[in-house]
């Protein structure tokens, strides 16, 4: 028997077919099974089902019923993993009949084998998914407690979207009726924590060792919950049938605060200790293997009990595997001082490049020194000493000097058959310095090669492939970015979160691409986790560029004041190392722009003339000053003065050193600006040819063609982005058309669909062309 209160049904996709199927012909023979884990909505569908054979004037029937014609009858059946097998043998002769009407739900596990042979007489099964953040923000407005802001991402984050705990924390939050910032509701936690203390031994023991850290690893688990090995999975797959775990094995948050708040404090202490002792029992070789695997977390609390543990034999190789882990979770200080107490010649040159990435110039040039490997020359022990150098002539040296050394480590680790633990990758490095140079199709290349090799293991499947769709962002080509950032999402390894440094890229991603197609409503949507991203992860020298890219949303949504102290920071980190030039002309370029947007003038021309400044010195190639002549062509633009042939030149300029957007958007704004409507004709043209044919604007906005015959194509263009919120200022540099032209078009389709206002106009616009 199901004991949680049915869920409000808000539909997926799947789900809403079935039942249009069904209202369409009640009469027809159905044969479905439904499965979800707990708390998905299984018993609402059948709910919903059964009232629409109820209104045919269909009989519906249940398990316990005992006079079910198959004729007459619709047979629905939730929780059929709880029945009997001669229930289930039943149930299925009844589907084997010629106008049976059967649907069964159930979760996935148990699944006796007299489950898997009903399964094979039906036509057909639907998955439930959990809820999106749109069906959250559904529960929640039709709970009336959807008007504060961030709620909706608050619930949805914290339910992980599962429909029993959306509708719980709903309810919950109506009768709360909290103020100020979202929080969890004490009676949601309660009723969750009854529900967590009627579930079986064995189950909550799994939850409880997830709380700890124990991941999926049979052994580790086999010892804390004091089963065997191979009864793990069974145990794994049970928890997962609650809806209380994902299905990496990972608590929803909610669950895990519900577990904090609500199971004594000794009893969750007695697991850790399980687990504490079973990771010291395995050692720091068993430690680097977890990691390796991309449990960086459990990773990290098991070398940290080796080292702990005064008597552990292995502290150096803990200490190492220790200071990798560190390094992926953003904490870059403490990652280099385990390496350094580690003390051999690889680890060395490892503590160089966090001593480096935190500002710690002289501190790095005495271990350089110190980095050639004491053990033997191995691909590792190379490439680590490559990675060690080009870091220190990345800040010290010619930008270029510093790209082909690492680009060599990158080569160097290619062919390696042995996948070492690494803090980061030097193919990432080179990726990072290569961007920063312009050099965008070496970037590209060193990273497609990495992925292709899988270099450094699984901890860094998603770091490449999330760099590579950055590379794709700086090209210009945001549909592939966009791929790229759903591949790297795809390759994380399942039942482990995302480190810090990993999901600080995949949100500046998000927020640059919702910046560059001018999707103002999807950048307000994540810059509540672009705000919690740069928190989780200190800043450092190898997240410049999302902090650049993060600088200029703030500006763009008002909101600088948030960013300010972490981006003099990144100042701050930038002089301590001599503000070198390949590292700070990036941060430069995207300040001055957060500048443009905020209309900040003074700030605006220091970062000009920091360009300016950077692009004279010794060793800095074209790419700087490139950026130097575009950053005083833009503030010139944006001042009034609009040179068409300048800008024509800077654009193109651009345009070549990879700023393919920056490009385009230059000539696009000096078009909108110039009172020449000759020379508006020709920048126009420059900023489309520059943009491409394959760009965001004419891919997303191709015609509709059903309302070709009333609206012209680019009357459609315009009428989809205002329907999505823009201005027509932001209309117009989507378009690269001014907003005067913009205005034009709006009152041309107003006067064309005879709309008496705005709003009869929306609306117009959304049935014609469809609410997208």
């Amino acid at each position: 028997m199901n004991t949680r209160t049915a869920p409000e049904l808000i539909p997926d996709e799947r789900t809403r077919r079935l039942r249009e199927a069904i209202a369409a012909d009640p009469t027809a023979p159905v044969r479905i099974g439904i499965v979800a884990p707990g708390g998905y909505g299984k018993t609402a569908v059948l709910g919903e089902l059964a009232a629409i054979y109820r209104a045919a004037g269909i009989r519906v029937a249940g398990v316990a019923d005992r006079d079910t014609d198959p004729a007459g009858t619709a047979l629905l059946v939730d929780d059929a993993h709880r029945l009997e097998p001669a229930q289930l043998h039943r149930i299925r002769g009844l589907a084997e009949a010629g106008r049976a009407r059967v649907i069964v739900a159930a979760r996935p596990w148990p699944a006796p084998p007299a489950l898997a042979e009903l399964g094979g007489a039906l036509d057909g099964t639907t998955r439930l998914r959990p809820f999106d953040r749109a069906q959250t923000a559904a529960v929640l407005t039709a709970a009336g407690v959807s008007a504060r802001p961030g709620l909706g991402e608050f619930v949805y984050t914290q339910t992980g979207g599962v429909p029993a705990l959306v509708d719980r924390v709903a309810r919950a939050m109506e009768r709360s009726d909290q103020d100020g910032p979202p929080d969890m509701p004490a009676a949601a936690l309660a009723e969750l924590g009854a529900e967590l203390e009627a579930l079986p031994a064995e189950v909550l023991g799994f939850l409880l060792a997830a709380d700890a850290g124990a991941g999926l690893h049979a052994d580790l688990l086999g010892d804390v919950l004091g089963c065997d090995r191979s009864m793990v999975g069974d145990v794994a797959r049970a928890a997962r049938a609650t809806g209380l775990v994902d299905h990496g094995g990972r608590l929803i948050p909610v669950v895990r605060l519900a577990i904090r708040t609500v199971i004594p404090v000794d009893r969750r202490t007695a697991v850790r200790e399980r687990l504490a002792a079973a990771q010291l029992e395995r050692g720091p070789a068993w430690a680097e293997t977890v990691a390796l695997a991309g449990d960086l977390d459990t990773a990290l609390r098991a070398a940290d009990q080796v080292l702990t543990t005064s008597s552990a034999p292995e502290h150096a190789h803990a200490a190492r595997v220790a200071a990798a882990a560190l390094a992926h979770r953003g904490q870059l200080a403490r990652s280099a001082e385990l390496f350094r107490w580690a003390g051999d010649g690889v680890s060395n040159a490892f503590a160089v490049l966090g001593l480096i990435g935190t500002g710690q110039p002289g501190a790095a040039e005495q271990l350089l020194g110190a980095s050639t490997s004491d053990g033997p020359p191995t691909l590792v022990a190379g490439a680590a000493t490559l990675m060690a150098h080009g870091m220190h002539a990345s800040v010290r040296g010619a930008p270029a000097a510093a790209l082909s050394t690492l680009v060599r480590a990158a080569a160097l680790l290619e062919p390696a058959d042995h996948v070492a633990l690494l803090p980061d990758s030097p193919a990432a490095l080179a990726a990072m310095a290569a961007v920063q140079c312009g050099e965008l199709a070496v970037a590209d290349s060193v990273l497609r090669r990495a992925v292709h090799a899988g270099m450094g293991g699984v901890p860094f499947a998603v770091r490449h492939r999330l760099l590579r769709a950055w590379v794709g962002m700086a090209g210009g080509d945001l549909t592939a970015a966009r791929e790229r950032l759903q591949h790297a999402v795809a390759a994380r390894a399942a039942g482990t979160p995302s480190p810090p440094r990993d999901w600080l890229f995949a949100v500046a991603l998000e927020v640059g691409l919702a910046r560059r197609t001018s999707d103002l409503p999807g950048l307000r949507q994540v810059w509540a986790r672009a705000g919690e991203a740069v928190i989780r992860h200190p800043v450092d020298l190898y997240t410049l560029l999302p902090l650049g890219e993060f600088a200029v949303a703030a500006a763009r949504l008002g909101d600088a004041d948030r960013l300010a102290a972490h981006v003099a920071e990144g100042w701050a980190l930038l002089r301590r190392l001599g503000d070198p030039p390949l590292w700070t002309a990036s941060l430069a370029w995207s300040c001055l722009h957060a500048a443009i947007v905020a209309e900040q003038w003074t700030a605006a021309e220091e970062q000009a003339a920091r360009l300016a400044g950077l692009a004279g010195l010794p060793g800095c190639g074209r790419y700087h000053a490139v950026l130097a002549a575009a950053a005083r062509c833009w503030l010139a633009v944006v001042g009034g003065t609009v040179d068409p042939a300048a800008v024509e030149t800077a654009a193109r300029d651009l345009h070549a050193a990879g700023l393919r957007w920056d490009a385009a958007r230059l000539a696009g704004q000096a078009a909108i600006r110039t009172p020449d409507r000759k020379a508006m004709a020709g920048l126009m043209e420059c900023a489309r040819l520059l943009q491409g044919e394959s760009t965001a604007v004419t891919r997303v906005h191709d015609a509709d063609p059903q309302a070709g015959s009333r609206l012209s194509e680019r009357e459609q263009q315009v009428a989809r982005l205002v329907l999505a919120g823009l201005t027509y200022r932001e209309v117009g540099d989507r378009l690269f058309i001014s907003a005067k032209t913009v205005e034009h078009h709006i009152a041309r389709i107003r006067q064309r669909l005879g709309s008496s206002n705005r709003r009869e106009l929306l609306a117009q616009l959304r049935e014609l062309l469809g609410d997208r």
